[in-house]
């Protein structure tokens, strides 16, 4: 499923494809404009709501 996010190194929205990376055991995406890669460190789900995903810029990209 394709979402818009905002990249955090260009600062763009970019519509992204999350994929699952079995080495570090989170979601990842990548900027369709820049190449950031972006790591999933947090999932919150509200009471009675849907999950919610926060990512961090990988620095190692």
């Amino acid at each position: 499923m394709t979402k818009k996010l905002n990249c955090q190194k260009c600062n763009q929205d970019t519509a992204v494809e999350l994929c699952f990376d079995e080495d570090i055991d989170a979601q990842v995406y990548n900027c369709e404009h820049c190449g950031g890669r972006h790591v999933e460190v947090e999932i919150t789900t509200p009471s009675g709501g849907h999950a919610v995903s926060r990512f961090r810029l990988d620095e190692d990209d």
